[in-house]
């Protein structure tokens, strides 16, 4: 059966992101992208308490490695801000 579960988090810093700004590119300049393989941390999978929902939920308390993705993200000054999210193919 499949289900959707929390099985890990991963920890950005804005300060990180920010520094990627493109505010201030030209209106002909692409926006500033910047990639970065992130480690995704959790909770053992053989464990499913109440520990394991709350390292599952906070990296700081998460034990087991779980994977790495590669993120590509930019920021740029908008009106409206939206997020966006493509599924994984």
């Amino acid at each position: 059966m499949l289900t959707t579960e929390l099985v890990c988090t991963l920890k950005m810093s804005i300060k990180e992101i920010l520094k990627t700004d493109s505010s201030k590119n030209g209106p002909d300049e692409p926006p500033n992208y910047n990639m970065q393989w992130i480690n995704l941390y959790g909770c053992n999978p053989e464990y499913s308490n109440a520990v394991a929902k709350e390292q599952n939920e906070n990296v700081d308390q998460a034990t087991t490695f779980k994977g790495r993705i590669l993120v590509e993200y930019y920021t740029i000054d908008v009106k409206h801000p939206a997020m966006k999210i493509r599924d994984i193919k």
